[in-house]
């Protein structure tokens, strides 16, 4: 297990960066923009190339990956919403709803690229 000890520990980051200032949505995790970018430069290089296998299923993941990320400053306000309300209900919905959307990424995220360990990881370490 050697292996994935230091399959991590290439991974920590600083991860206690300061949160942007209210009224601001955060900008997406790097990791899934870095992804986003490596997918979409892919696809440009496959149609230049005349590559067509392949192309539909890297268009899809990257449409996918878009999709949630325009989910994710909503979901943002919906929960700063309901923490200065004070609603718990309303910010237990947030909170799932967000982890659900950044769960979703992380599954469209090459593991190389997520800065933390993966559900896997930490499951077969």
């Amino acid at each position: 297990h050697k292996k994935h000890k230091k399959k991590i520990s290439k991974k920590k980051k600083n991860m206690e960066a300061e949160p942007p200032p209210r009224g601001e949505t955060p900008p997406p995790p790097p990791a899934v923009t870095e992804q986003l970018t490596q997918l979409t430069n892919a696809i440009a290089q496959m149609k230049a190339s005349g590559i067509k296998a392949g192309i539909k299923a890297t268009t899809d993941r990257a449409n996918q990956i878009g999709t949630l990320l325009d989910l994710l400053p909503d979901q943002v306000r919906e929960l700063r919403r309901a923490v200065d309300e004070a609603d718990t209900k309303a910010i237990q919905t947030g909170m799932d709803n967000l982890r659900s959307t950044i769960d979703m990424l992380e599954g469209l995220t090459d593991a190389n690229l997520w800065p933390v360990p993966t559900y896997a990881e930490l499951l077969f370490l």
